[in-house]
């Protein structure tokens, strides 16, 4: 039985790893159209990362509402329906006639998509043991990351050849497609295991159990590193990074977008490196401090030296993510802050903070970009197109995120001393106990 439960456990984590890597193409899709989108639509730049960055204004707050949902409900029915909405707002997204319908989809693929990485950092934590867990969701990430590479070079290749609304209606059928992939292989382990639980599945308040979560000064230090180092993942490379590089180094649109790609094979070998680090040598704020130090240096190179080797610009970017890949023991922190039964809601507050830098700072550089130009642009293809010192203003914001997470994680903790002030559960929590290795299948 225990062996059945392991098979269970392992295809829960792989399910959800491929789900996040198919939620990551769709989100850095825009990366190598936006030109096209501005073309189609007639907008600027400010306008177009409004567009895309509509896809995290509910990502990111709906990270709280799924884990809440994580600690209460289970997989197959909340993965189920997170993918047909990711697949429905992507076809839409390509039949889209106007910008308003282009925002809708985007938001119904970031609805969708808010379960995706959530549910792989959960399962890593109720299905594994916490020593395990910072390898689980480093490798879980890389093999999400796989589809962010894809979503670079290899989707340029796809636009150029079928154009942007013909692709994106397809990932959109994929999308419906492997959401009745889901429920068919967990309903298969329905049939096999029946569900087993060790005490009852505690069922947590959302704001008692965010006001715990807040109220410990370490979780906003935490969540504040999330955002700063997982911003230039975001909105570097999953917006500005492939226009810029081609304005910068010359480069035509598919070798642009392998260059940026380099960010996501980074993660894809920074994540389970930096996760094996932590289990055998350092301690978390160890690696984040120099992790961030690192990833400045190399974004700033990046940016502001561009007569470079082509091979030191792809070394240079593949570093910057695998050094920002450390923001994932960023979870494996909020986890050691809380107690299991907060486990939901406070990956929740984590992940919501770190999906809020791209967010946030998708648009700021558009508009950056807009303001630096003064209307000096001009029209390539009916986009506008924007010199080096209009992206060397813009692109500033980057660099002084990493200079920001590295004092952050100054004021971090050591493992032993966060364990030391996790919270006691509230009295109405004592009474059950959630076993690490229940046998639901969540």
């Amino acid at each position: 039985m225990k062996k059945n439960i392991r098979i269970v456990g392992l295809t829960l984590w792989v399910i959800a790893a491929i789900f996040y890597s198919y939620e990551l193409v769709l989100r850095i899709a825009p990366s190598v159209m936006v030109e096209d989108l501005m073309g189609a639509f007639k907008i600027d730049a400010a306008y177009a990362g409004t567009i895309v960055a509509s896809y995290l204004y509910i990502y990111a707050p709906m990270q709280l509402v799924a884990g809440l949902l994580l600690d209460r409900y289970n997989v197959r029915t909340l993965m189920t329906i997170a993918a047909v909405a990711v697949g429905g707002g992507s076809i839409l997204f390509g039949f889209a006639p106007s910008t308003s319908l282009a925002v809708f989809g985007r938001v119904l693929m970031g609805f969708g998509s808010s379960f995706a990485f959530i549910t792989m950092l959960y399962i890593s934590s109720t299905w594994f043991t916490q020593r395990l867990y910072p390898i689980f969701v480093g490798v879980g990430n890389s093999l999400g990351m796989i589809g962010a590479v894809w979503a670079q070079g290899p989707l340029s290749h796809l636009v150029e050849d079928y154009g942007w609304r013909q692709l994106s209606i397809t990932l959109g059928l994929i999308g419906l497609v492997y959401g009745v992939v889901i429920f068919a292989v967990c309903t298969v382990f329905y049939s096999r295991i029946k569900e087993k639980r060790i005490g009852n599945k505690v069922k947590v308040n959302l704001l008692e159990g965010l006001s715990i979560v807040l109220r410990k000064s370490q979780s906003w230090i935490i969540a504040s590193v999330s955002f700063l180092m997982f911003a230039t993942t975001s909105a570097f490379a999953g917006l500005w990074g492939v226009t810029f590089i081609k304005k910068a180094h010359g480069y035509p649109e598919a070798t642009a977008g392998f260059a940026v790609s380099m960010i996501f094979i980074g993660w894809i070998f920074g994540g389970p490196t930096l996760g094996y680090l932590k289990v055998k040598v350092f301690q978390i704020r160890t690696i984040l401090m120099f992790s961030s130090l690192l990833a400045l240096i190399a974004i700033t190179l990046t940016i502001y030296i561009t007569e470079l080797p082509t091979a030191l610009t792809f070394s240079l970017l593949f570093a910057v993510g695998f050094f920002s890949s450390s923001m994932l023991l960023a979870f494996n922190y909020t986890t050691l802050l809380n107690i299991p039964e907060l486990s939901g809601v406070a990956l929740g507050f984590t992940s919501l903070t770190a999906m809020l830098g791209g967010s946030i700072l998708e648009p700021v550089v558009g508009y950056l970009l807009d303001l630096h130009s003064g209307g000096s642009t001009r029209l390539i293809r009916g986009a506008l197109e924007f010199s080096l010192s209009d992206y060397h203003f813009a692109l500033a914001c980057f660099p002084l995120c990493f200079a920001l997470a590295f004092l952050a994680t100054l004021f971090l903790k050591n493992d032993s001393q966060v364990k030391a002030i996790r919270s006691l559960p509230s009295p109405h929590l004592i009474h059950t106990h959630r076993d690490k290795e229940h046998f639901s299948l969540q």
